[in-house]
């Protein structure tokens, strides 16, 4: 798959919704839960610095645009 176009104008996005037949808005927000969020780390807390220092070094990569792509340089 690739973007063939980007709608970026509300009243062309909510003119196609409507021809197509789609909600023209976003659906209402849900009401929370009784009792509110579970914690995000039930166990043993919040994870240190070092911690998430080591889990996301694991996961790096060459963000810089590949030679093949034109981008105006």
């Amino acid at each position: 798959m690739r973007v063939l176009a980007a709608v970026t104008k509300v009243d062309v996005a909510r003119r196609i919704l409507a021809c197509l037949n789609l909600p023209t808005r976003a659906p209402p927000l849900a009401k929370s839960r009784p009792g509110g969020r579970t914690p995000a780390w039930p166990e043993h807390g919040a994870p240190s610095a070092t911690e998430t220092d080591a889990f996301g070094s694991a996961f790096e990569f060459d963000q810089s645009t590949p030679a093949e792509w034109d981008v105006g340089a």
